[in-house]
């Protein structure tokens, strides 16, 4: 009986490479990613029962997180002011803000 060793594609090996560096690279904080629905609340602290500070309304708008709990993001907005996201309401694409 021949014995036949399979080796994986040198596209699966580089598609498995660039999945690993990304998923390492977004697990750093700081890093900035963006809002994702066009309604998103900001809570004063990781959790539904914390109450709601403002509310962003617009989609896209860029975010630093500066910490995580859970599944709760806390981040930084461009006035520099921070509170808690749902990690669900966030989405990797970065975007940018720009002033006249």
């Amino acid at each position: 009986m021949k014995v036949r060793i399979l080796r994986p594609a040198p596209t699966i090996v580089a598609l498995l490479t660039i999945f690993v560096q990304q998923a390492l690279a977004s697990s750093s904080l700081p890093r900035f990613a963006s809002l994702k629905r066009p309604v998103t609340n900001v809570r004063a602290g990781p959790g539904t029962q914390y109450p709601i500070r403002w509310i962003y309304q617009r989609q896209g708008l860029p975010v630093e997180i500066i910490a995580r709990f859970g599944n709760w993001r806390r981040v930084r907005g461009s006035d520099v002011s921070d509170g808690s996201i749902h990690g669900a309401l966030l989405s990797t694409r970065r975007t940018a803000l720009i002033s006249p």
